[in-house]
């Protein structure tokens, strides 16, 4: 549903972000601003401060930030529809009501897919199925578990559920959408979970989106587990069991615990072990993850220690540093799964496993070192190459540099060698880069670039004048060029342009950065600005020359003339504009 500008513009307008916030955590008075312990990370000082006067808020320590839509959406965990939806609803504000077919589709399948998963569970505690539940119980669950988690159960046939939703009036070709049936050759369905434990999939707001089923009998010819397939709700590669019991836990603990299975979720769980969510069998992929950045930037990984485990949590931790996460690893003595664990060794002792949790680095380089012999030359090459490409995922250049000097103290090898051969994996990584989205020659923010936006927001009026100077490409900073291209679309639209505005039309990274610009200290200057609108020209033509130097030599050593004769004219121009300055 599209919300029309000038209800945003009411809302924000209408929003106190002060009440706003402090009816979340307690403001106290700093100059004009107001200051306080950040809600969204642990700190002894505070660095969250809220201004009034330009409804915005932003934490210096963790760089959140945006306006009353923003700081609703990070402190609910919610989207940024459902956080319009709110404020509107406390201000009065009616929204628009307007649904699409597919929106509609979803509604209805959020509601069979509650039917289908309450059916299992009621199954779960009939008489006849007594053997199931008691089944459970043994395994270590406990009935407050067992309901808390609606697990249930799918009973021998092959027409049990379909009967069921038919009685209930429900649609059968939503049921084959949700994948609970399976079509048979002759054009008519049966069950798909059949002597089954199911495990009903939550999503983040508790709706079911999916179904897993655990196998009664213990038969070499059947799957231990299946999921539902890919459906019009569940998206495996998104999904993570646990996640809606165990946000909160999260964000109090700031840091998550990931696992594999299903009771290998429930069983810590259920044992007061609360942050921990599990990745449904699978390799963590980076929707999870980035699911996962959204409560806490550091996470601790617990798959099982066979050799499909090792590999999935070496998967995990490339995944997690590129999205800026702080990654540790767990190693469970050989034989034991978490759930296993739990039940037999208890949860103190699983605690001291997290607590003594592996750095990455450590864990990467021995499970590398049983796999590659380093008394061989090639062997040892590889592991290098590995774990560099690993170190290449760092945004943080200390980091990346502390870690190379632990790789080459470990293996006896110069750093310089390292750095070279990092350097090698890098710039690999940025070939291809059209100049747009080019930032590895500017690494830090760039000034002159973030003054003219300082400029722009300040005085808005002054939008006009750099549209007319400087175009987004010329921006070397990815997210300042970004926070130009909204400002000049926002413009387009409407000559009314402002900072609440330009909030409404942003996603959250920009939100922040755009409340981090506002909310520093800053004094407009006439000439310091027209020195930054000039800098900014000659910065974007000085990083014109270096690139296209690169590709003059990539082309001189490839022997492509057809290529050298369209770029040095290119370049001679560009060097002939900028001594004419």
């Amino acid at each position: 549903m599209a919300i029309p500008q000038e209800i945003l513009d009411e809302i924000q307008d209408k929003t106190n972000i002060v009440d706003l916030i402090s009816s979340y955590i307690p403001l106290k008075r700093s100059g004009r601003n107001f200051k306080a312990l950040c809600p969204f990370h642990s700190e002894k000082t505070p660095s969250f401060f809220v201004s009034p006067q330009r409804q915005i808020f932003h934490c210096f320590g963790c760089g959140i930030g945006g306006g009353p839509i923003q700081f609703l959406m990070q402190i609910e965990k919610i989207s940024f529809l459902e956080a319009v939806e709110i404020l509107a609803k406390k201000l009065g504000i009616t929204l628009p009501k307007k649904t699409s077919p597919q929106d509609s589709l979803k509604t209805q399948a959020y509601s069979l897919n509650k039917e289908i998963s309450s059916y299992f569970h009621n199954n779960l505690f009939k008489p006849q199925f007594k053997k199931i539940l008691n089944y459970l119980k043994q395994r270590g669950l406990k009935e407050e578990t067992i309901k808390k988690y609606k697990i249930g159960y799918a009973p021998k046939g092959f027409k049990n559920l379909i009967g069921y939703i038919r009685a209930k009036g429900g649609s059968l070709s939503l049921l084959d959408k949700l994948g609970t049936i399976s079509p048979t050759p002759d054009g008519s369905y049966i069950d798909l979970f059949r002597d089954r434990i199911i495990f009903p999939i939550f999503d983040i707001k508790n709706r079911v989106i999916g179904f897993g089923g655990r196998r009664v009998e213990e038969r070499e010819d059947l799957p231990k587990y299946i999921n539902t397939p890919e459906s019009i709700l569940y998206h495996k590669g998104e999904a993570l069991f646990g996640i809606n019991f165990a946000k909160q836990a999260i964000l109090k603990k700031d840091y998550c615990i990931i696992v594999e299975g299903y009771l290998d979720q429930i069983i810590p769980y259920q044992e007061g072990i609360e942050n921990i969510v599990a990745s449904l069998g699978t390799a963590l992929t980076s929707e999870q993850i980035r699911t996962i950045g959204r409560y806490t930037k550091n996470i601790v990984v617990i798959f099982d220690s066979d050799s499909a485990g090792k590999l999935s949590s070496l998967r995990a931790i490339d995944l997690a540093i590129e999205q800026n996460l702080n990654v540790k690893l767990v190693k469970l003595p050989s034989g034991f799964d978490p759930d296993s664990f739990t039940r037999e060794k208890g949860s103190q002792n699983f605690l001291r496993l997290i607590e003594e949790a592996e750095d990455f680095f450590f864990y990467k380089l021995e499970l590398l070192s049983e796999k590659f012999n380093l008394e061989n030359i090639q062997d040892k090459s590889k592991l290098l190459l590995e774990m560099l490409s690993t170190l290449s995922k760092f945004n943080n250049a200390l980091l990346k540099y502390e870690y190379l000097k632990k790789l080459a103290e470990r293996l006896k090898v110069k750093e310089e060698f390292l750095l070279i051969e990092l350097r090698k994996i890098e710039k690999q990584d940025r070939k291809g880069l059209s100049f747009k989205d080019n930032t590895f020659l500017k690494k830090e923010l760039n000034f002159a670039e973030e003054y003219l936006l300082k400029s722009i927001l300040y005085k808005p009026e002054l939008l006009a004048i750099v549209r007319g100077v400087v175009q987004p490409h010329e921006f070397s900073h990815k997210t300042l060029r970004r926070i130009f291209e909204e400002c000049l679309n926002f413009c387009e639209d409407s000559e009314d342009f402002s900072l609440k505005k330009l909030l409404t039309k942003v996603d959250e990274e920009l939100a922040s950065q755009i409340s981090r610009i506002s909310l520093e200290e800053f004094n407009f200057d006439q000439e310091t600005f027209k020195e930054s609108l000039l800098k900014v020209k000659e910065n974007s033509r000085k990083t014109k020359i270096e690139i296209l130097k690169e590709k003059i030599k990539e082309a001189e050593e490839k022997k492509d003339y057809l290529q050298l004769k369209t770029l040095i004219p290119e370049y001679e121009k560009l060097v002939k504009e900028r001594k004419l300055r």
